[in-house]
């Protein structure tokens, strides 16, 4: 159910599951880049591999937080390394795997998120993709999509709800999943055709 808040609520909502309206609710926040390097640091190193800080790292960035992107460049990393005698693992290890983490990203997740967006969303973070900036102020988003701050504060407020967007610094947003900003542009350009 990663990243798809909606499709806990149409779960708990269809007639036939009702005990799951009785099951709490927990909204789980991007884990911290601290848990993450010391969880990859803490399997990796158990089974004998070794990190440069800089690769630990590097590695950590690439899931900018998010739990299913933590768990998926886990499992491919291990999953290249395992067939190796090398037991330093290198940034171009982590390069190497790159492709296919986040090919599985987009079929995954971020095709069923983008689909389920509505149009206005969906022109919100292509806005933010055109600004060819990480960190996106509202107003620029408001000048691309040639609207006022109350229209794009409604679908800023809904994308971070939706845990696809962040805030970032006061009137900023930034993309809350790794590489979804690829996945837009990429959408966009299918669409010219």
């Amino acid at each position: 159910m990663a990243v798809l808040p909606e499709n806990v609520s149409e779960i708990q909502n269809d007639n036939v599951l009702t005990f799951l309206l009785r099951a709490n609710r927990i909204v789980l926040n991007p884990l911290d880049i601290e848990s993450i390097k010391n969880s990859y640091q803490h399997i990796f190193s158990k089974a004998g591999y070794t990190f440069s800080t800089e690769t630990l790292l590097y590695m950590t960035k690439q899931t900018q937080g998010f739990a299913y992107a933590f768990q998926l460049l886990g499992y491919h990393l291990w999953e290249k390394i395992i067939h190796s005698s090398n037991k330093t693992i290198s940034i171009s290890d982590i390069n190497n795997i790159l492709d296919i983490y986040i090919s599985e990203l987009n079929r995954n997740v971020y095709f069923k998120v983008y689909s389920d967006m509505s149009e206005r969303e969906k022109e919100f973070v292509q806005a933010m993709v055109k600004s060819k900036q990480h960190k996106v102020k509202s107003q620029v988003i408001g000048n691309l999509m040639e609207k006022g701050p109350n229209y794009i504060a409604v679908y800023r407020r809904k994308l971070i709800d939706d845990q696809i967007i962040k805030p970032n610094g006061y009137g900023y947003v930034s993309f809350l999943l790794p590489y979804f900003d690829k996945f837009v542009e990429q959408e966009m350009i299918l669409d010219e055709f």
